[in-house]
């Protein structure tokens, strides 16, 4: 008579159904995960958000800003073969809630000073102050213009 160890076979078949089952408790628990953020984001709404430019000179050489609900867009104004932009300088995008960098880059003019400055809901979220030779940026993520809780 032959003795068939079958603990080996049960084994076997539970390995399968075991293997299924923890992967669909730890795939359904990663969808919950990312469907409460992306239901946390879209509950926040849009903000405006205030670019600004001042200069003590009264004009900067160039300025370009970018934000991520603009397909990352550069948008610029004045440059090298311009008389610059007059300052004090703003305008206001509207930036939805994500993941993303805003960033706003100043060119003084030679000799002098410049202040640009990131502004959402009243708040400043960014500044930064500089002077030729070389151009600076303020730059900020989504993540502080909204803030959780």
């Amino acid at each position: 008579m032959t003795v068939v160890d079958d603990t080996r076979t049960r084994r076997q078949r539970w390995l399968l159904p075991t293997l299924v089952v923890a992967l669909v408790l730890a795939g359904g628990g990663a969808w919950l995960a990312l469907r409460a953020t992306a239901d946390d984001d879209a509950a926040a709404p849009a903000r405006r958000i205030r670019l600004e430019v001042t200069a003590d000179s009264g004009r900067v050489q160039a300025i370009s800003w970018r934000t991520p609900n603009d397909d990352h867009r550069t948008h610029t104004l004045g440059g090298t073969l311009t008389d610059g932009v007059a300052a004090p300088w703003s305008t206001e995008v509207t930036l939805q809630p994500g993941d993303g960098q805003l960033w706003l880059y100043v060119e003084p003019v030679d000799g002098a000073t410049a202040t640009c400055r990131i502004v959402a809901d009243g708040r400043v979220v960014e500044e930064k102050t500089g002077r030729q030779p070389f151009g600076f940026a303020c730059w900020t993520t989504t993540q502080r213009v909204f803030p959780k809780g």
